[in-house]
């Protein structure tokens, strides 16, 4: 049985890499189940609104993990963007993220999510056991997914 590491910085980095992939995948879903036409695995991306493939999608977040550590495993703080959004036009398209984020959840979610600034990240042996379940809920995704593509 291997040895779990709970080091903070290493269990932050691998809880990170284990929700940023469940996004994409939550969001493809949510995609293909509104556009069954659709054969390819993809989504429209939060900021520009074109649709992008899976390999061109990131998880963006609207409140950054620098600005916002403890919303950076919020489901409402992080939506599939394309990597030029992302990335290379972060600033000039984060208007439209918010624009969109409340259309996707609601009016308030920007209020709701910045309330939840000040908020602790959750500890080490808690990041483990979130990693744990956003890859199961990502295999769960995979399969369902199957059915469309």
């Amino acid at each position: 049985m291997a040895k779990i590491i709970f080091k903070k910085s290493i269990r932050l980095k691998a809880c990170q890499k284990a929700f940023n992939e469940y996004i994409r995948w939550r969001d493809c879903l949510n995609y293909l189940r509104t556009h069954p036409e659709i054969n390819k695995l993809g989504c429209i991306c939060i900021s520009c609104g074109l649709f992008k493939t899976f390999e061109d999608l990131e998880a963006g977040h609207y409140f950054t993990v620098g600005s916002a550590p403890s919303l950076r495993f919020n489901d409402k703080n992080v939506n599939a963007q394309c990597t030029a959004c992302n990335v290379y036009r972060a600033d000039e398209s984060k208007p439209f993220y918010g624009i969109n984020l409340e259309r996707k959840y609601g009016n308030g979610t920007i209020e709701e999510l910045r309330s939840k600034i000040n908020d602790n990240l959750p500890p080490s042996i808690e990041l483990y056991e979130m990693e744990k379940g956003y890859k199961q809920k990502t295999e769960e995704i995979k399969k369902q997914i199957n059915g469309y593509c």
